[in-house]
């Protein structure tokens, strides 16, 4: 094999035209001074290829281009096959340098160096891949828990400044976490902090000059629309700047496009909003039906008028003032064309039915109820009679007080 490759050098110093033989167990006597002349290599624009067993394994082309395993590379090393490193690899370029090396057994771990390119343990680790696939970025993630577990911040930008994430965590102690969503070079973004406890999130938005917390989310499940720390699983609290602006609107907008403002608390059959009592064995209190009728007390009052009514009051009602609008009052009474009963003719009716003309009956009201619009027209009607019965009542006592005079 030796007398082989000597006589393979040989031939290749003498076709190549070398000013002197190269032996394959040293050379002496090369010229540093005349590098042309020591060197390995073709001369007439021809490729140098490297052969063992007959097959080529290295061809280096005039341009310089060097190719093992590919006769016509295109760079200035091209691989065709893989790469095995025993040791470090160090990529350089003009002004950097990164290191690639091993941080344990079958680990990758990416470094960059910190001093001179011959001074390998200048390097800082950055990154690392282990051998379970998880990828560590930062000097408190080179033992990676996660496929990506990043020590420091994460930034995102959007097009055009639209869009774009960030999640960092500050110097505050009190604040655990943030994470920026829209456009982080402004600060014209959603920004959600987490407590350093970890048991509070708030939203926050920067208005040009300042940052304002807009709502609170707790661990406990409550949640805050403009109050830090909520008292209630929902609690809402209108900033004084809203002035008569609304604290809770929910807007429904129907395929007729008209809109119409509803609140859903529960929905129970027909009903739209429902307030149950708890201490009573969650008995219905009050409720609104979907139909416009609302229920005061644990059941509707039943009757001839349940099917016009707006509110029933299932039990006693206790207010200041009530106003009752109605058409048709009586005042009808004092036209001139209104025939009045003789008082004869009210004892008679009185006598035969136990109650005045026009006015129900108690059998009537306990059975039906009784209209308090109604009612009052009509016993203002039989106040007005009464007044004119009085009236010429009167008259006829003058006139006779008079024929007595």
């Amino acid at each position: 094999m030796k007398k082989q490759i000597f006589i393979l050098g040989f031939l290749a110093s003498t076709a190549f035209g070398f000013g002197q033989s190269w032996n394959i167990g040293g050379n002496a006597g090369t010229n540093p001074a005349s590098p042309a002349f020591n060197y390995l290599g073709t001369s007439d624009n021809k490729a140098l290829v490297l052969r063992a067993n007959g097959q080529e394994g290295i061809r280096i082309l005039p341009n310089t281009f060097v190719g093992i395993g590919n006769a016509n590379p295109l760079h200035k090393l091209s691989v065709a096959g893989n790469i095995a490193f025993n040791q470090n690899l160090v990529s350089r370029t003009q002004n950097a340098f990164i290191h690639w090396g091993s941080g344990g057994p079958g680990y990758l771990s990416f470094r960059t160096l910190t001093g001179a390119e011959n001074s390998l343990g200048n390097y800082i680790e950055r990154m690392i891949i282990d051998q379970n696939g998880n990828v560590g970025i930062g000097p408190g993630a080179l033992a990676p828990s996660e496929r990506l577990h990043l020590d420091g911040t994460l930034r995102v930008d959007g097009t055009n400044g639209l869009g774009g994430i960030r999640v960092f965590k500050d110097g505050s102690d009190a604040i655990a976490s943030h994470l920026y969503l829209g456009n982080v070079a402004n600060n014209s973004a959603f920004n959600f902090q987490l407590n350093g406890l970890g048991n509070s999130m708030d939203l926050w938005t920067y208005n040009g000059s300042a940052w304002n917390r807009h709502f609170t989310f707790t661990n406990g499940g409550t949640f805050g629309i403009g109050v830090s720390s909520p008292a209630a699983y929902l609690h809402i609290k209108t900033p004084a700047s809203a002035g008569s602006g609304h604290g809770l609107l929910v807007e429904h907008n129907d395929p007729n496009g008209n809109y119409a403002s509803e609140i859903r608390v529960k929905n129970a059959g027909t009903s739209a909003l429902v307030i149950t009592n708890a201490t009573s064995g969650l008995v219905e209190t009050f409720k609104v039906y979907g139909n416009g009728k609302t229920q005061i007390g644990n059941a509707l009052i039943s009757g001839p008028h349940t099917s016009n009514y707006l509110l029933s009051v299932n039990g006693k009602l206790v207010c200041k003032e009530v106003y009752v609008t109605n058409t048709g009052w009586a005042d009808f009474v004092f036209e001139k064309n209104y025939t009045l009963p003789s008082l004869k003719e009210v004892e008679t009716y009185y006598k035969a039915n136990k109650h005045l003309p026009l006015i129900p009956s108690a059998a009537e009201v306990e059975e039906n109820g009784i209209s308090v619009g109604e009612i009052n027209k009509l016993l203002l009607q039989k106040i007005e009679e009464l007044t004119i019965y009085m009236v010429e009542q009167q008259k006829e006592i003058d006139a006779l007080k008079e024929k007595v005079k």
